[in-house]
């Protein structure tokens, strides 16, 4: 009964606060975030206003029933590369991390097949997202602040690349669709930052507990 209330009533329990930092940052990670003008604006998880309906429902077409239908052959054979790998290892009688070696890059793979992205540096988002999920949602201190920071940085920095290549008729068509929204920089950034994270690096987290 009290979910079902905070669900029907989001004027009063707005998502606001969704991507505000669970530890405060300090002022110089946030100095280090503001050399590439690091936003999280209100755009997907983090937006009670009324602009939230037309970006979720632009973001939500590149994951419609039928897109994701489509993804299950990629899927399948994704995963029975990896398990046939794997096997052939414990055949050898090595040691096998199971999360990274079935899970970990699989959720990003699928991603990008989804969001039409090419030529992504996968190990790279891959440490870019475990520093943001640290950054915002861990507890760590001044020193561990500043190094994730930078990484948060780096990749907020690349997030402006594409996003300044489709205003220039070059980037992808996920990066395209968002600029033809009229949204800003910060704005599509922000929902890139947000769902290059929970599209893969949480979904492979979620996969590996099970």
């Amino acid at each position: 009964d009290d979910v079902r209330e905070v669900l029907l009533d989001p004027k009063v329990f707005r998502p606001d606060n969704a991507l505000t930092a669970f530890t405060p940052i300090g002022v110089q990670a946030l100095r280090t975030l503001s050399t590439v003008g690091f936003a999280l604006p209100p755009t997907l998880a983090n937006n009670g206003n009324d602009t939230h309906r037309v970006i979720r429902q632009t973001v939500a077409r590149y994951f419609s029933p039928a897109r994701v239908d489509e993804a299950r052959a990629l899927t399948s054979e994704l995963n029975m590369m990896r398990l046939r790998e794997v096997d052939r290892l414990l055949a050898q009688g090595e040691t096998v991390d199971l999360v990274q070696s079935v899970v970990g890059e699989v959720p990003a793979l699928v991603l990008f097949e989804l969001l039409g992205l090419v030529d992504v540096d996968l190990p790279q988002l891959k440490a870019w997202s475990i520093d943001s999920l640290e950054l915002f949602w861990g507890p760590p201190d001044v020193a561990r602040q500043l190094e994730l920071s930078a990484s948060a940085a780096d990749f907020y920095g690349w997030l402006r690349t594409l996003t300044r290549a489709s205003r220039n008729l070059r980037g992808s068509a996920f990066f395209s669709d968002l600029v033809a929204l009229g949204l800003r920089d910060e704005e599509v950034c922000a929902i890139g930052y947000f769902l290059l994270i929970a599209g893969q690096e949480t979904t492979c987290q979620l996969i590996s507990t099970i």
